[in-house]
């Protein structure tokens, strides 16, 4: 059972690494980038090129090491773990959706494009519902005593709360819960896991690319931004880009110098450390908010009058490396923050299990996440560290309670 349960983790990393080499042998053969740098060619040799697709897949497999090195490693304090009620804990959930999803309706705060504000924006902050879906997701649906109905009313209401803000990336997550979780509870033989983890990325992106041809559009709409009618190839294609860093991870490697003299210019110290508190410092604490992040000063070696809101995945690696390059003492605070924020996270996540390695597969995710984007603001400040400020309202509703110790 225990080789069942990675099944899923070996599809992901598999998608992810089939994408990588997808794109990389296009931008390869044609010198031309993909994707967001779709207008751009590239100066950077077939060799260097090659060099980096090696380290970037190699760096798949070093991430998903290092999960089952440290999985099984279990943070806990002396008020941990918690015992969980799955139903009340999807019942607050689902309320904090549904308050979303309204203060999203009426205001147009936290859509893709959107320019809105509202001087509630700060609460709706913090009330971070994607912090808290995974882990309402796993608990709920191992209840067997939950209502399997009221189940998928809430999921659909979060994947319509998201679609509403301009992401689709929730559909191929709740795809994987539901594989991790099917996988879980079967026997599976050795010759059909390697057919599964060889194949269904494929079939994945294959399959999801009939999809994209109807949301992709969609998504555009809902940014506001206009895009003509695409065909099944190139939602293949628009599909693989959004699975990979590879282009701007090139990108960054071939305009490294313009990179260091956009940061110089932005005249910003310890930018990424400072950024990681930006979704919710208030004004007075930080005045200025509209500074750029190293995933936004790539593209700017492009784009030189893009907004300083966008964000771009570049993979940990070249990111890092970026940091470094345009300031060596913020490096080293991003890493000591990143270390710290990974060891915060497992607490939780450890906190919220059941019983033992329930919730291992959102630490993956995680892990992958990190290694995919790079940056500690977009991975953990609007994402995961956000059940740090839900922790009182689930103590307060008892959908988590202290464990009576035992005697």
């Amino acid at each position: 059972m225990a080789n069942n349960n990675k099944i899923a983790e070996k599809v992901y990393i598999s998608l992810y690494i089939t994408s990588l080499t997808l794109v990389a042998s296009y931008v390869i053969w044609t010198r031309q980038y993909t994707g967001e740098l779709s207008n751009f060619s590239t100066n950077t040799t077939s060799f260097e090129l090659a060099l980096l697709l090696g380290f970037s897949a190699l760096g798949f497999i070093l991430a998903y090491y290092f999960y089952l090195q440290t999985k099984d490693k279990k943070i806990y304090l002396f008020i941990t773990p918690w015992k969980i009620n799955p139903r009340r804990l999807a019942s607050v959930f689902f309320g904090l959706v549904i308050a979303q999803l309204i203060f999203l309706i009426v205001t147009d705060v936290g859509r893709i494009g959107s320019q809105a504000t509202n001087i509630y924006s700060p609460i709706f902050a913090a009330l971070n519902v994607d912090a808290l879906f995974g882990f309402f997701y796993i608990l709920a649906r191992e209840d067997i005593k939950f209502k399997k109905i009221y189940f998928w009313l809430i999921v659909i209401t979060f994947l319509v709360f998201k679609m509403l803000q301009g992401w689709s990336g929730v559909i191929l997550l709740i795809f994987f819960f539901e594989l991790h979780l099917y996988f879980k509870s079967r026997k599976i033989k050795p010759w059909s896991r390697v057919l599964i983890i060889s194949l269904l990325p494929l079939f994945l992106i294959l399959s999801g690319g009939k999809l994209f041809h109807y949301v992709f559009p969609y998504k555009f709409e809902i940014r506001g931004l206009e895009i003509s009618e695409i065909d099944y190839a190139e939602s293949v294609v628009n599909l693989t880009n959004r699975l990979t860093f590879f282009p701007i991870a090139v990108g960054a490697y071939e305009r490294s110098d313009e990179l260091k003299l956009n940061a110089h210019n932005d005249e910003t110290s310890f930018r990424e450390f400072k950024g990681f508190f930006r979704p919710f410092a208030p004004r007075f604490l930080m005045e200025n908010k509209e500074f750029r992040s190293i995933n936004n000063l790539v593209m700017q070696a492009f784009y030189p009058d893009i907004k300083s809101t966008t964000s771009s995945d570049m993979g940990f690696v070249m990111y890092i490396f970026s940091v470094f390059s345009s300031e060596m003492i913020d490096g080293i605070l991003v890493l000591i923050l990143t270390v710290l924020l990974l060891l915060i996270n497992k607490f939780f996540i450890d906190s919220f299990e059941q019983y033992r390695g329930q919730l291992n597969f959102l630490y993956f995710l995680l892990i992958v996440k990190l290694y995919y984007t790079g940056s500690p603001e977009i991975v953990f400040s609007y994402g995961s560290i956000g059940v740090l400020f839900l922790l009182p309202l689930l103590f307060a509703t008892a959908a988590i309670r202290f464990k009576a110790s035992s005697k």
